[in-house]
């Protein structure tokens, strides 16, 4: 009885392993989603969507912004992608090797199966990360103020040859 309880008294925590308090999400949803974001963001010799703290910003944006319907449909999705990869694998996507998580994530975005999670989750891990402090000082040129307006310049004097965030 008393493991029982714990069960279900852990799977009601929202507060994921980097003390984050989830908003929509369950912390073993956001566990798994932390690892998707990253798989679509990895760390590179930049932050990953992870680091960045994407799967925050996704949770905040379902929560906040989505309406009932549409966050139901996300949870489902994500719901029946961890179902695909224990049914694939014999355990949770967090739980995989890197080569596993590619080789799911790459095999869930060439199929129909879960089409539109996968491309809900891809389309709101760019927004976050590129709206990220890390995505905006560490891979985009970001000032706060900008300089002044140049009409014509070769991109690889305009700074570092990267994109501009504003």
């Amino acid at each position: 009885m008393s493991s029982t309880l714990a069960t279900v008294w852990s799977s009601c925590q929202t507060a994921t392993s980097d003390g984050y308090e989830m908003e929509l999400l369950s912390s073993n949803e956001g566990s798994i989603l932390a690892e998707i974001v990253e798989v679509i963001i990895p760390t590179t010799d930049t932050p990953g969507a992870k680091e960045a703290g994407v799967h925050h910003f996704i949770d905040r944006y379902l929560s906040e912004i989505l309406p009932e319907e549409a966050q139901n449909q996300f949870k489902e999705g994500l719901t029946k992608f961890e179902a695909s990869c224990k049914e694939a694998y014999g355990k949770s996507f967090t739980k995989l090797s890197e080569e596993e998580k590619i080789e799911f994530m790459t095999s869930v975005a060439d199929g129909e199966e879960h089409r539109e999670f996968f491309e809900a989750a891809k389309s709101l891990t760019l927004q976050g990360y590129f709206s990220s402090e890390i995505g905006m000082t560490q891979v985009l040129q970001y000032e706060h103020v900008p300089g002044d307006f140049v009409g014509c310049v070769p991109l690889t004097e305009a700074g570092k040859g990267r994109t501009w965030a504003t």
